[in-house]
């Protein structure tokens, strides 16, 4: 069976001074996905090379 998840609140903006970004309603979050605090570092993207 599968777990419904809770919506936020439609129509939230992103918490960042400035960003205008609306919010998902599936984000729980207070900032847009840009915005958000990571403890994983992005991954670099490798450029193949011939």
């Amino acid at each position: 069976m599968h777990k419904k998840s809770k919506l936020q609140k439609k129509g939230r903006i992103c918490n960042v001074h400035g960003c205008k970004n609306i919010l998902s309603v599936y984000n729980p979050g207070d900032c847009c996905y840009i915005h958000q605090q990571s403890d994983t570092p992005a991954t670099p993207h490798r450029i193949a090379t011939e």
